[in-house]
């Protein structure tokens, strides 16, 4: 469907697909998507299930909001090596 709105899973797999690999912590996955940090938290986490494409661990945010230990998550691979509907699979866990 031309036009439709992407789904705020949608939102946070692709802009953790975008980054190949570049860590972010779901406060910063908020800034840059617009997702509440909260759902951010969630999303972050189940895409944490699927270890081949994403990892979380806790870390200092490699982009340098805080000094504090966060869980960050990362994109394994870039958006290109994935299949396209992945994305959209996420929307059937909520």
């Amino acid at each position: 469907m031309a036009g439709a709105q992407s789904t705020n899973p949608e939102k946070v797999y692709a802009f953790l697909k975008t980054q190949e690999s570049r860590g972010y912590c779901d406060d910063c996955i908020e800034k840059r998507t617009g997702v509440d940090r909260h759902e951010v938290n969630t999303i972050a986490s189940t895409l944490a299930l699927f270890p081949r494409e994403f990892t979380r661990s806790p870390q200092t945010c490699p982009q340098g909001c805080s000094s504090r230990v966060k869980l960050v998550t990362a994109s394994k691979w870039p958006l290109r090596a994935i299949r396209p509907q992945a994305a959209s699979e996420l929307q059937c866990l909520y």
